[in-house]
């Protein structure tokens, strides 16, 4: 039995995208083949997604298989849900990221831009939302961007903790706390009366605890 070689399977379906286009531009087919578009997005996807079933060293596939997916997916969407397009795309790829890394943990790195698109993408979802209340809690600029350094505080959070054969990532813990801070201090624009007493006890807390450690080095 040969090899699977990738290169015909991706030939053959850009020879379909291809001579479709062509039907089209010349006037032999003519409609809404949007649907037939989004098949072949599909199709595309899935044979990248071979490409790495096949042979995990290929790694890469998995981006352009799950995003080509991920957009094929959006014109079967009912009409009600169609504002999900933009979530489901970002969300595609970022997963993919993130299946590169559960894979093989020496690609620690993609777990960065997989929570980076992960918090685009709800964020997408969120601004679709603003004015609207989910959970209880009312959406709007706040809420939006206190949500997206909160999910960029998360994603260098999990560099930090997730392991991977060079080690903790003991770096990360940093911009993930100031991220967190950037996330509490849009927070406090709704909480203004409050935040005036609580940034001034933070610095406090946080010159104890240098003074602290000063002293525990010289015992």
């Amino acid at each position: 039995m040969k090899r699977f070689d990738f290169r015909l399977a991706i030939g053959g379906v850009l020879i379909l995208m291809g001579g479709l286009l062509l039907l089209q531009q010349m006037g032999i087919i003519s409609g809404d083949i949007s649907v037939i578009w989004a098949s072949l997005l599909i199709a595309s996807g899935v044979v990248f997604l071979v490409v790495f079933a096949l042979n995990r060293r290929h790694w890469w596939a998995l981006i352009p298989g799950l995003t080509l997916v991920g957009v094929g997916i959006i014109p079967f969407l009912p009409a009600e849900y169609t504002y999900l397009g933009g979530s489901i795309m970002l969300g595609a790829v970022g997963l993919s990221f993130f299946l590169i890394y559960l894979f093989n943990h020496e690609h620690w790195w993609a777990i960065i831009p997989g929570g980076v698109l992960l918090t685009l993408a709800f964020s997408a979802y969120l601004a679709f939302h603003i004015g609207d209340t989910l959970a209880g809690v009312s959406v709007d600029e706040v809420v939006l961007g206190s949500a997206f350094f909160l999910g960029l505080s998360l994603t260098f959070l999990l560099v930090a903790i997730l392991p991977n054969p060079s080690g903790r990532m003991k770096w990360a813990l940093i911009p993930s706390a100031a991220l967190l801070l950037t996330s509490f201090t849009a927070a406090s624009f709704r909480l203004q009366q409050i935040m005036i007493y609580v940034w001034p006890v933070v610095l406090v807390l946080a010159g104890v605890y240098l003074i602290y450690l000063y002293f525990r080095s010289k015992n």
